[in-house]
This record gives structure tokens, sequence and C-alpha cells, in this order.
């Protein structure tokens, strides 16, 4: 069987935090997803509910990680690869 250590590995992706599922800017970021579509894991993180909800994947990329952290704010979006 694997070493359990990999199960201490943080799950790759880019985690953005929201506020709820009702989040506006909800609408903007599945646009950006779309047009970024690739394999890279998206994960949002409502802050309502305390979980992590598996969104979309995308490709990473400057364009697409200076928008989401414009629209959602520098401390909102990180990335863990």
């Amino acid at each position: 069987s694997e070493p359990k250590q990999s199960e201490k590995k943080q799950r790759q992706g880019i985690f953005i935090r929201l506020n709820s599922k009702n989040d506006p800017r909800l609408e903007k970021l599945s646009t950006l997803a779309e047009i970024f579509e690739g394999s890279f894991p998206v994960y949002l993180f409502f802050a309502d509910e305390g979980k992590y909800v598996p969104f979309k994947k995308v490709e990473v990329n400057e364009p697409l990680i200076r928008e989401a952290k414009y629209i959602f704010g520098e401390a909102n979006v990180a990335i863990r690869k």
C-alpha cells in the first residue's frame, strides 16, 4: 500500500474563497474558467459553509491568476502546485 505521507500532501489546485454560493462574482469566475479551460482543478471555499467544493478545471497562467485576484482579492486566491 502507499505510504501514509502522501495523504498529508496538500491537494493541488487553485483555491478561491467566497462568502457563499450566492456570491455574484461566481458568474465572472465561470466565464473565466471557460476561457482558460484546462486540467488544473479549481476549488471554491464557501465561508458560510466552511467547506471546499470542486469547481471547474483550468489552465494555470498569469492572465487567469491576475484576473482571479482582481475579482476576488489577492488574499482570497491561493495556488498550490
